[in-house]
């Protein structure tokens, strides 16, 4: 199929097209696609990247995204507020519970808890990610760098982009879980980029774009940018924000 015409698919026609050329996870191989990299062509890689390119935008969906974030920078503003000397860790830990608050406003009591796992160590570069279990990993040993890799912020900025960016992936996981799996809505969107996600991590030695431009990464990465922009031209001043005592257990 010419790219033009993978656009136009629906999700039930992508999740087939992406399931002939293989994409489907591996039962053995951890990361990998049920058809090994090493034997794709470059014609599988493009219509990959056609679909992952032209995956399909639900306004409704993209409301309660913005709603979340809205919800977030306020209750963060509330929080920093009131632990103006909060460090970075501490920072990290406010951030967590604004993300739970906007998380519960915005799509429910049903909503799966962001946590963060606090740990002194981790592979040469590793800052942090999305445990199997659901917690928010961060290597603690990273806290006094200036800088994440590959974030466009530095300093606590660029840490809080970080543990948004991961909780984005909870909320993804969240909406794939509870689609019915037949409306074409932003939810089955979810949960067809889902069966996807894990065989692309093996794509990064072979095709770096496949990862880089899968639903989730795309939508993770715009979320958690945008949500740092915000905070670095909205960071309230000490006590600038109403104050508001932390939610479910919170401390520095």
């Amino acid at each position: 199929m010419p790219p033009e015409t993978l656009a136009k698919l629906d999700l039930f026609e992508r999740y087939d097209a992406l399931e002939q050329i293989g994409m489907l996870p591996d039962e053995h191989r951890v990361g990998e696609p049920e058809r090994h990299y090493k034997e794709w062509a470059p014609d599988d890689y493009k219509a990959v990247l056609a679909l992952f390119n032209s995956w399909p935008r639900f306004e409704a969906a993209d409301k309660q995204m913005d709603d979340m974030r809205a919800g977030f920078l306020a209750a963060f503003a509330q929080n920093l507020a009131m632990n103006p000397n909060a460090d970075r860790k501490g920072k990290l830990l406010l951030a967590a519970d604004a993300l739970n608050t906007a998380g519960s406003d915005t799509f429910g009591p049903d909503f799966p808890r962001i946590e963060l796992d606090l740990i002194a160590g981790g592979p040469p570069g590793y800052y942090g990610g999305l445990r199997p279990d659901g917690k928010i990993q961060i290597n603690t040993l990273k806290l006094n760098d200036p800088t994440v890799n590959g974030s466009a912020f530095s300093g606590d900025l660029s840490f809080i982009e970080l543990v948004v960016h991961e909780a984005t992936h909870k909320v993804q996981l969240f909406q794939a879980e509870i689609s019915d799996g037949e409306t074409q809505d932003g939810l089955l969107s979810m949960r067809v980029a889902e069966a996807f996600y894990e065989s692309t991590a093996g794509a990064k030695d072979y095709n770096r774009d496949l990862y880089w431009l899968h639903p989730f990464e795309v939508q993770a990465r715009d979320f958690a940018n945008s949500t740092a922009k915000a905070l670095q031209a909205n960071m309230p001043a000490s006590g600038a924000a109403p104050a508001r005592p932390l939610r479910r257990g919170v401390t520095l």
